[in-house]
């Protein structure tokens, strides 16, 4: 992992840390208005409650290891307003929903229809917290990767036509995608490669693990020539341990066929490869179930193993 995206993970888990405890803070005023009388001054009463700062300073210790099992700091540069709304939303409300069994259940309430009413004001004051503190993060990425002082180092693996073609593709200012191109292998041996003029020849595809090793690629793109096709398998399976983003440059007839699923990289068509390693949530479940399996063979299985060996 490259140190810029360590930073940017650690500048997005103090972020969403401040945004907890500002919602937090906010959900114990409203709850805290509701129970003292008219005459009673609010901010002193809620600044002198221990609770208060316990839940300021835990309350967001619980939403950061929510978002960690949910991948949340995974890919730090790659986000979208879109999927940081949509995403944001299921995980706040399920956190809520912990949240609330936990903490606010236990409550004094006169009737059911508190437990609504603090229910909603608990996940209103995360999720507005929430979405506006990552919406700001991401604007302010997503123009940092415009200015090209971000974006997800790229080799591209090919070295003519559709090389050039994808190259000047991707460079458009209005189709600008983020890479940031450090050179070419080529797959074919030619006198001469269009894609010198732009880019510098690095060497050839089965060079492609050291390049990646020595400018910490995030992304390559395979954009090779028809006749070349045939070695697009070699190529993945040179890749298949790295863990960096494939895109494959399609043939028009196939796009045209369907003979494949396309994603658009800023209406650049491409075939994505995504290294999908198993969610921090899954690894916990997965680690937990080997426990509790391995507990149960030896305690059923311990009465066996005890009487042979006082047979022998």
């Amino acid at each position: 992992m490259s140190k810029k995206r360590k930073i940017q993970q650690l500048k997005c888990i103090i972020t969403d840390y401040v945004a907890s405890m500002i919602a937090w803070a906010g959900f114990f005023f409203l709850r805290k208005s509701t129970e003292i009388d008219a005459d009673t001054n609010l901010f002193s009463t809620v600044v002198n409650d221990h609770t208060f700062w316990s839940g300021v300073l835990l309350i967001p210790l619980f939403w950061i290891v929510i978002y960690f099992l949910v991948d949340d700091y995974r890919k730090p540069f790659r986000k979208s307003r879109i999927q940081e709304i949509g995403k944001s939303t299921i995980v706040v409300l399920v956190g809520s929903v912990i949240l609330f069994f936990l903490v606010i259940l236990d409550d004094n309430v006169v009737d059911y229809r508190g437990y609504y009413k603090y229910f909603i004001q608990l996940f209103l004051c995360q999720f507005v917290m929430t979405i506006t503190s990552r919406l700001i993060v991401t604007s302010i990425i997503l123009k940092r990767i415009r200015e090209k002082k971000e974006g997800f180092k790229t080799l591209m693996v090919g070295s003519n036509g559709n090389a050039i073609n994808t190259y000047t593709e991707l460079n458009k200012k209005e189709n600008l995608s983020g890479n940031l191109f450090v050179g070419f292998v080529n797959v074919g041996e030619y006198e001469h490669y269009s894609l010198d003029k732009e880019l510098p020849h690095l060497g050839d595809y089965n060079d492609i693990p050291r390049l990646i090793k020595e400018h910490d690629i995030e992304e390559v793109i395979i954009a090779i020539e028809q006749s070349e096709m045939s070695i697009v398998q070699s190529i993945i399976a040179i890749l298949e341990d790295a863990d960096v983003i494939i895109k494959i440059k399609p043939l028009v007839q196939d796009i045209l066929l369907g003979a494949v699923k396309t994603s658009g990289i800023f209406n650049v068509p491409m075939i994505e490869i995504t290294p999908t390693p198993m969610p921090v949530w899954q690894q916990v479940i997965k680690r937990f179930a080997d426990i509790l399996i391995s507990m149960l063979a030896i305690i059923i299985g311990s009465p066996v193993y005890l009487d042979r060996k006082s047979v022998v």
